[in-house]
């Protein structure tokens, strides 16, 4: 019996152990990263707004931080890094990008937590790559020269006596003034001839 006993002794020993460690781990947990965007590695063809973070333990706004720099040390973020109060576990941390100071190249983001729950502090860093813009969208499509064209030949200037159209000439018509007793005399002449022709007519007969 007392062997039997001798041999559980142990086994206890090591049980309570693991878990008074356990609890230990569980009471002085971090929040540390649970995922990001971008992720951390990632390559990407164009600048982020914002990069935001997805922590395992509610955050302590005042002790939680996030900034972005570039190859040189240089901060491309606003400065605006804070815990998202929209989000109701208090789980992420959010900051924004000021996309025309970002170049192709490798951007490290830093990273700080304080847990909500215990006050923790846990920091930590990652990488993310901007990669240059494919050839065909980089480069402004060729404006095609424009096709010279031939001079227009002008028709040799005509002169002016040879284009315009010859006006035909017509003299003026004379205004003929007849006397007063021309139409009288007349009538009278052509009724004497009637008168003879008459006479004549009648000796035929």
């Amino acid at each position: 019996m007392r062997k039997a006993l001798a041999g559980v002794y142990p086994l206890c020993l090591v049980l309570v152990l693991s878990l008074s460690g356990l609890v230990a781990y569980t009471a002085h947990a971090h929040a540390e990263i649970d995922r990001c965007e971008p992720s951390p590695g990632s390559s990407i063809l164009s600048p982020p707004s914002e990069v935001r973070c997805w922590f395992t333990e509610e955050l302590d706004p005042k002790g939680s931080t996030l900034s972005v720099l570039d190859a040189e040390g240089n901060a491309v973020d606003r400065g605006d890094a804070h815990v998202d109060l929209n989000d109701p576990d208090r789980k992420q941390l959010v900051v924004s990008l000021d996309p025309g100071r970002m170049k192709p190249g490798t951007y490290t983001v830093r990273w700080r937590t304080r847990s909500a729950e215990d006050g923790d502090i846990a920091e930590g860093t990652f990488v993310f790559t901007l990669e240059p813009a494919p050839a065909f969208m980089a480069s402004p499509l060729p404006t095609p020269s424009p096709t010279p064209t031939a001079p227009v030949s002008q028709p040799a200037s005509i002169p002016l006596f040879l284009t315009s159209t010859p006006t035909p000439f017509f003299p003026p018509t004379a205004h003929l003034r007849l006397p007063r007793w021309a139409l009288p005399g007349a009538a009278l002449i052509a009724l004497v001839l009637l008168g003879i022709a008459a006479l004549a007519i009648r000796r035929r007969g």
